[in-house]
């Protein structure tokens, strides 16, 4: 059963999903530790539901 935050982070991710559909979409990270980043993670997961490359960035 997911919690109350997955289905946040679930519909949130649909959201990102649907505006890269208008456009290009950039994803920043705020994290002071970068193994702490979320952003990669965020980016595998939306990649799984659009058919768009994803470039990281140096």
């Amino acid at each position: 059963m997911d919690t109350s935050q997955s289905k946040k982070a679930k519909a949130a991710l649909r959201e990102v999903a649907e505006i890269t559909q208008k456009g290009t979409v950039l994803l920043l990270c705020a994290e002071m530790n970068p193994n702490k980043c979320h952003r990669v993670a965020v980016a595998e997961k939306l990649a799984k539901l659009v058919s768009l490359p994803i470039k990281h960035l140096p």
